[in-house]
């Protein structure tokens, strides 16, 4: 499952998108860079290029927990502090989750 997005690594398909597949079946989490508090982020989750399995905004719900998400097209949230963030993305259920660390 890649990352692809203005939080980690860019929009392009590389190693650094990658996300670590979990214990848990169908759960994959990326750790982002330091994020800056107020700025909008955007991603989206694909299975490796663009027009396979992409899960953005109208695909998924926010998870229990999770810090508010939005968009039309790509998935977008606010980061309210600055810091570090884990987004996971369980694929079975199609919900994101984005906590600070």
């Amino acid at each position: 499952m890649v990352h692809s997005g203005t939080i980690v690594g860019g929009w392009n398909h590389d190693a650094a998108n990658l996300m670590a597949f979990a214990q848990d079946d169908g759960l994959v989490t990326i750790e982002s860079a330091e994020l800056t508090a107020g700025t909008t982020y955007e991603f989206k989750f694909t299975c490796g290029d663009w027009g396979q399995c992409e899960h953005g905004a109208s695909a998924v719900t926010a998870a229990d927990g999770s810090l508010p998400i939005g968009g039309d097209n790509n998935i977008t949230f606010t980061a309210p502090a600055d810091g570090r963030y884990v987004i996971s993305f369980d694929f079975l259920q199609k919900t994101v989750s984005i906590q600070v660390l």
